[in-house]
């Protein structure tokens, strides 16, 4: 009946004037039998929201502060307009923390002793636990029965048999507060349209966001996603109907996942322990990931995965995901981008830094340039004993072949494993690919890659790599001068060109030599001495990371994310001395004197080879110089009729 009448309610408001309301929900101090439209008069609970049908432009708000556990809410049945979203936020608008939708409530339970230390519960619900936690501690997982060891893995669910749950204990733990989700997720979208979720906190599920099957132009901003969740968000459908405009921005995915498992002998996959994916993007078109944040997902922080159970399409296609942080610091296993099976797609200006795994850019026709990549590892699991630690892996394990990508202008150091990879690891060939514009930077840190920047390998499988285009790459190691290895010829960038033609490669003008960052650890940029400078191919890309014009002016584009500025020279400038500042040299903080300034002034800080490294203005007579390395930097001040160039010598 609900879908019905929202079909009646659309078809009544599209001939007549649209009512918008703004509704009220506290779990504190709502009740069920209020209206809902005012503060003083809010509703108690999801459920409450779930029985009503909403109107184009209404809007739902949700009080900070509050939490609600074990409710779902279903958004299904009835849509906004283009114009007219229906929106879910939160009240006020700004204050406490955002309200809390959690799935993870207490399960009481009667427990049968197995022997010794080990308990079972008989068929508890079938919710299929991913996470648990006993008084509020999460405790590892173990894969079966006989990894239970009573230090590192605590509890099995035996969800391939009768769904029974062992747990390790020292004695019966009837009185223990066993947590984990209660089968549902924290929102369901589905058969819907126009709609706007933002600064919500939604926790657990096994996917916190489940957005399924006809949905159509939906927004997820400003919220907090996935915290003790096994996924985030979960993007598929069940029918023909493709969900599309889907936007997901400024939002955290933080898993709250770090345990570790470093020991296990058995290893089933990325979700084995609980945590899985960020954002797991199964069927999409048309749609956005983009200004989020990442932390701690044990398998990726975004999978866009259009094929990933053998379908006979691929079900993901223009996807934009872009201005994204990507890190998984405190576990073994994850954090890493992935495209698999996706065509189409624009993946750009996003930082992958410190992850336990490969990030792998596969499909086909996919566009991924002005990403950096740092610090990426092997993950510390006994059972996995090959190289998984590649900047970009391109690999052909997945569903089709792996074609027409371009991967440019990207930024890739520090990494374990080789810096760029091509693999044919499946059944699909892997062909005209661009690899261009790239600085590929102290790759290849453990023994078995020691200094390979680009690996490309290709054993006995019926697939192969061929008519791949190697252009202007700058690939460079401290260590060695052979930093590639091209089916096992491990040479330098001169005998790298030198291989062109070989399986119709093209293979030129890469270069070696240190690209001299302003800074190796923190800063990319490009100094004045770099070799990047003017040494990249032609593009269509009209801007760097920073949304600097590439090329600039009108010269040849350069190897890197960030385009080199010579905008300001040192040449340029004389010691016009009309302000003070002190102290000088300096340390941390330089003062300026007040010689008739206005109230608010602009700065210009330009280092010694000519980039400006702070323009703004001020309103105080305080420089913070703690962010920047020691060195030579000249100082331009601009306020009313004043006008100051100095030289300053900062000292750390």
């Amino acid at each position: 009946m609900k879908v019905f009448y929202a079909v009646c309610v659309m078809f009544f408001v599209s001939t007549t004037s649209i009512a918008q309301t703004t509704y009220y929900v506290s779990a504190t101090n709502g009740d069920n039998s209020n209206n809902g439209t005012s503060m003083v008069t809010p509703w108690r609970t999801i459920t409450k929201v779930n029985e009503h049908v909403f109107l184009p432009g209404d809007i739902i708000l949700f009080k900070r502060g509050d939490t609600w556990i074990g409710e779902q809410l279903e958004v299904s049945g009835y849509s906004g307009l283009e114009t007219l979203p229906i929106t879910f936020g939160a009240y006020p608008n700004t204050g406490d923390p955002k309200p809390v939708i959690s799935t993870i409530i207490e399960h009481p339970h009667t427990w049968i002793n197995q022997g010794g230390n080990l308990w079972k519960a008989v068929n508890p619900p079938d919710f299929h636990p991913d996470r648990i936690w006993v008084d509020d501690v999460e405790l590892l997982r173990a894969n079966n029965l006989d990894e239970i060891d009573g230090v590192h893995f605590l509890w099995h669910y035996d969800k391939d048999e009768n769904g029974d749950l062992y747990l390790y204990a020292n004695a019966n733990p009837v009185n223990k507060q066993l947590s984990y989700t209660n089968g549902k997720v924290a929102i369901i979208i589905e058969d819907t349209h126009d709609i706007v979720f933002s600064n919500l906190d939604l926790q657990g599920g096994w996917t916190s966001i489940y957005i399924v099957d006809r949905v159509n132009n939906v927004q997820i901003k400003e919220s907090t996603i996935g915290k003790n969740a096994s996924t985030g968000i979960d993007i598929n459908s069940r029918t023909t109907f493709i969900p599309s405009n889907i936007k997901i921005s400024n939002c955290t995915f933080d898993a709250n996942f770090t345990l570790d498992y470093s020991m296990a002998g058995t290893y089933r996959g990325s979700g084995d322990r609980g945590c899985s994916d960020g954002i797991f993007m199964q069927c999409a078109i048309h749609s956005q990931i983009s200004n989020n944040s990442f932390k701690n997902w044990g398998h990726a922080s975004i999978n866009i995965d259009g094929n990933p159970f053998g379908a006979d399409a691929v079900k993901v296609s223009d996807i934009t995901v872009n201005d994204n942080f990507l890190t998984s610091p405190d576990i073994i296993y994850g954090g890493r981008l992935g495209v698999d099976d996706a065509h189409d797609c624009n993946v750009y200006n996003n930082s992958i830094i410190k992850t336990s795994v490969q990030t792998q850019l596969n499909g086909y026709n996919n566009h991924f340039h002005h990403n950096i990549i740092d610090g990426t590892t092997n993950p510390t699991i006994v059972e996995i004993t090959k190289e998984i630690s590649a900047g970009i892996s391109v690999e052909s394990y997945s569903n089709t072949p792996v074609h027409h990508n371009v991967y440019e202008h990207n930024i890739i150091k520090n990494t374990q494993g080789a810096g760029f990879r091509l693999t044919n690891s499946g059944f699909f060939d892997i062909h005209d690919n661009i690899i261009r514009n790239n600085i590929i930077f102290n790759c290849g840190t453990i023994a078995e890659e020691t200094g390979i920047g680009i690996r490309v390998e290709e054993d006995t499988n019926t697939s192969h790599i061929f008519r791949n285009t190697f252009d202007n790459n700058l690939i460079y190691n401290a260590n060695t001068t052979n930093t590639i290895d091209f089916r096992s010829t491990v040479t330098n960038t001169i005998g790298f060109n030198a291989l062109t033609g070989t399986s119709s490669f093209q293979i030129q003008t890469n270069i070696s030599g240190n690209p001299y960052f302003v800074n190796e650890n923190t800063d990319y940029h490009l100094l004045v001495n770099s070799p990047c400078i003017n040494a990249g191919e032609s593009t269509s890309l009209t801007q760097d990371f920073d949304g600097n014009p590439l090329p600039f002016a009108s010269t040849l584009p350069d190897i890197g994310a960030y385009e080199f500025q010579a905008t300001l020279s040192i040449n340029n400038f004389s010691d016009k001395n009309t302000v003070f500042v002190y102290p000088n040299p300096t340390q941390k903080y330089l003062k300026i004197a007040d010689n008739g300034l206005a109230k608010t002034f602009s700065i210009k800080l330009i280092n010694s080879n000519g980039q400006i490294v702070m323009d703004k203005e001020i309103s105080n007579y305080t420089i913070d110089l703690t962010g920047l390395v020691s060195g030579i930097y000249f100082l331009q001040i601009k306020g009313a009729a004043k006008m100051s160039v100095t030289k300053i010598v900062l000292l750390k």
